[in-house]
């Protein structure tokens, strides 16, 4: 259970929501959550830094069901919303599949239909291949009303911080992309830098954050 508040620097309620959820999963591996949020929320106006004078009562419940979901090869389920949002009727609906064929590969499966000022769906498939463990392969595909939008990306550690990306993009009415990046990712410590630990480090010197390094996300 939680609440949500925020206030504008005009002294006018932006946002006073309170909301809450719940979930069990039993030991067949299924799960189910449930959520609901209940509140007023000022949307913008029609001119930039202005709110509007109106308020929208937002409420909606959203519930997801999930099997095999301590499986490392396959899951699926569902999830569901309805209620109002934004000051309309509001549904949304989105089953989903995960499998995993190999340690090294994946590839998912959503289906999304949402229902607010208008009805729209897309179906979403996207997959991923460690070929090496330097190289690898991600890939996603949308159809979003009849639009097809497709990026694929390469990418190669040629050595220790050292990472190549190549990125296909194809968007609808726009011309395909094609894109090559090299990043230098250099660590860095905190050791060195003060001889003497801090009070309360129960002598801890230095902390060493690596950078991490992947596939960066696609957009």
């Amino acid at each position: 259970i939680g609440w949500i508040g925020r206030q504008t620097t005009g002294d006018l309620t932006q946002n006073n929501t309170w909301y809450a959820d719940a979930s069990v999963e039993l030991r067949q591996q299924v799960e189910f959550a449930l959520f609901y949020s209940n509140g007023y929320y000022r949307p913008v106006g029609d001119q930039l830094g202005e709110w509007s004078d109106n308020m929208n009562h937002d409420r909606y419940w959203s519930s997801s069901l999930s099997f095999n979901t301590r499986s490392s090869f396959f899951r699926y389920g569902a999830s569901y919303s309805w209620g109002t949002l934004g000051g309309g009727v509001y549904e949304y609906l989105a089953p989903y599949l995960w499998i995993r064929p190999i340690k090294e590969s994946f590839i998912s499966v959503t289906y999304e239909r949402l229902n607010s000022f208008g009805t729209f769906d897309q179906t979403v498939v996207s997959g991923g291949w460690d070929i090496t463990p330097k190289d690898g392969i991600v890939f996603r595909y949308i159809l979003a009303n009849q639009d097809d939008f497709f990026r694929v990306g390469y990418s190669r550690q040629v050595r220790k911080g050292i990472n190549m990306f190549i990125v296909y993009d194809k968007e609808p009415s726009q011309r395909a992309q094609f894109s090559v990046k090299l990043v230098l990712a250099i660590p860095f410590s905190f050791r060195g830098l003060s001889d003497t630990p801090p009070e309360g480090s129960n002598g801890l010197r230095g902390y060493r954050s690596p950078i991490p390094v992947g596939v960066p996300a696609m957009q």
